[in-house]
C-alpha cells in the first residue's frame, strides 16, 4: 500500500519555488518528487492536485529545466526522480546570466532603435543615471556614433572628477575613429591641458564664459544629446533621444564655432 504524507502539515515550498521562476504546477511536482522521492507520474500528479495528462506535459517541462529525470524499466511503470535542489541554483544563475547577456545585446541597438522610434512617432525618450556609473553610460553610448560628436565641455570638472575613466573613453574614441569637435571655456587650466592633449580625433575651440564653466559635459550625435551634470555630490547624467533637441543644439553650436578662438601653443 502507498503513504502519501500530508503536505498540509508540512512545510511547503510552492511559493519560494514559483518565486524562483516556476510555475504553480512545475513547483507542486517538483517538491512532490523532494519530499516522497522517484514516483509513477500517477502518484506525483495526485499530490500535486493536478490531472495525470497535465502532469506528463509539466514532467516534460522540468525535463528541459534540468529539474526532473525519468526513469524507464521494461515490465515496470516509468518513474520521475527529482534532481538535487542546488539545480534551482544553478538555474537561477543561468537565467540570471542570460538576461544581462540579453541587456548586452540589446544596449548594441536601443540607441538607434530610439532614435528610428522617435523620428517615426515624434516622441523623445529619456535616459537617466547617476553617479559614475552614469558617467561611463553616457559615454559608452557615444562610442556608438555614426558621425562627428558636437561638445561643449568643462575639462576642469573632467580632471577633477573622472579624470581615468576619460583617458580610457579617450582611447578607446581612437581605436574607433570617431571624431569630435568641443568647444570650451578659455581658462588657463584649459590651456594648459591642450597643450599636452591627443588632437588626433579631437578638435578645439575656446570661448571666454562670463562665469565659472558650468561644470556640465553637453554632446551631440546621432539625433540625441547627453548631458553630464557634475556640480553636486553626486553626477546625474541624461541622454535624450529626440533629432529636433539635437539640432536646436547644433545650430546654437555652429554660431559659437564661428566665432570662438583656435588654439594654439604659444611657443
Amino acid at each position: 500500500m502507498t503513504i502519501y504524507k500530508n503536505m498540509e502539515t508540512t512545510q511547503t515550498f510552492e511559493q519560494h519555488l514559483v518565486q524562483a521562476g516556476l510555475s504553480g504546477e512545475q513547483a507542486r511536482l517538483y517538491e512532490s518528487l523532494v519530499k516522497n522521492g522517484p514516483s509513477p507520474a500517477s502518484d506525483a500528479a495526485r499530490r500535486a492536485a493536478i490531472s495525470r495528462t497535465l502532469a506528463y506535459k509539466v514532467f516534460g517541462e522540468l525535463s528541459v529545466l534540468g529539474l526532473v529525470e525519468k526513469t524507464e524499466s521494461p515490465g515496470k511503470v516509468a518513474l520521475f526522480t527529482a534532481a538535487h535542489p542546488l539545480k534551482l541554483k544553478e538555474l537561477i544563475e543561468k537565467r540570471g546570466q542570460a538576461a544581462k547577456d540579453a541587456l548586452t545585446a540589446l544596449e548594441g541597438v536601443l540607441g538607434q532603435m530610439t532614435s528610428e522610434y522617435n523620428i517615426a512617432g515624434g516622441k523623445p525618450g529619456i535616459e537617466f543615471f547617476e553617479g559614475m556609473a552614469g558617467i561611463s553610460k553616457v559615454l559608452e553610448d557615444t562610442l556608438t556614433a555614426k558621425e562627428l560628436i558636437y561638445t561643449y565641455a568643462d575639462l576642469k570638472a573632467i580632471d577633477d572628477v573622472y579624470r581615468d575613466l576619460n583617458k580610457d573613453y579617450l582611447e578607446r574614441r581612437k581605436r574607433r575613429g570617431i571624431e569630435k569637435r568641443g568647444i570650451l571655456a578659455d581658462t588657463p587650466f584649459t590651456r594648459q591641458m591642450l597643450a599636452s592633449y591627443d588632437t588626433s580625433v579631437t578638435d578645439s575651440r575656446l570661448i571666454k564664459y562670463p562665469q565659472e564653466p558650468s561644470k556640465t559635459i553637453i554632446q551631440m550625435y546621432d539625433g540625441k544629446t547627453s548631458y553630464i551634470v557634475m556640480d553636486r555630490a553626486e553626477p546625474v547624467s541624461i541622454i535624450v533621444h529626440d533629432p529636433h533637441i539635437t539640432a536646436a543644439h547644433r545650430a546654437i553650436f555652429d554660431i559659437v564655432w564661428d566665432h570662438a578662438a583656435v588654439f594654439s601653443v604659444s611657443i
